[in-house]
């Protein structure tokens, strides 16, 4: 069977995490799902930590799948909190053994680690360029069958539409990512939570 990659990327917390719910309840195992958002401005380790320990293994959503990970500090983005295939990947590309062993500066960044999930260039940069925005992406590991639900999932839940906002993007002076650029702030990117 044929597994795709399904990637949603969200401007606020509540989206994503119903994104996450959502997928779950449709059935998605949590380890096919990855999620990689920067620490501080778009998720709050506090809260995460918080629920995590109120709520025991049951925690569902972001909650449940970020709960007692470590942030990995990535070139030109910060320390991000990263899950699943994503943070593997990212670990990787960024030649760290342990994802979760604490916090790391490490050479590479998160465009080398999409480029070595098979994203394209184009839809590597954009991915990435939204993370460095303060972006959640959601990212599915899923068979073919089930494609279509879990692309309306994440639409549903709200995730961006990745060619209007390439184009505000590009109208703003934005050609590509660069990592050693600081994040620049924009509409989209305000209250997040």
């Amino acid at each position: 069977m044929n597994t795709n990659t399904i990637v949603g990327l969200f401007d606020h917390y509540t989206n994503a995490d119903g994104a996450v719910q959502a997928l779950q309840n449709y059935g998605v195992d949590a380890s096919r799902i990855s999620v990689i958002a920067r620490e501080g401005d778009t998720i709050d380790r506090g809260n995460i930590t918080g629920a995590g320990a109120a709520t025991g293994a049951a925690t569902g959503g972001l909650v449940g799948l970020l709960v007692g990970l470590s942030a990995l500090a990535i070139p030109g983005i910060g320390p991000v909190i990263a899950t699943g295939t994503l943070a593997s990947t990212l670990a990787t590309t960024l030649g760290m053994t342990a994802v979760g062993a604490g916090l790391g500066a490490a050479t590479g960044g998160i465009l080398g680690a999409l480029l070595d999930l098979g994203f394209s260039q184009n839809d590597a940069e954009f991915y990435a360029e939204g993370v460095k925005r303060g972006g959640i992406l959601v990212s599915v590991q899923t068979d073919a069958e089930d494609e279509d639900e879990v692309r309306d999932i994440l639409r549903s839940a709200g995730a961006v539409d990745m060619d209007i906002r390439r184009q505000t993007w590009q109208n703003a002076g934005w050609t590509t990512f660069d990592e050693s650029l600081n994040p620049e702030k924009t509409d989209e990117d305000t209250h997040r939570r």
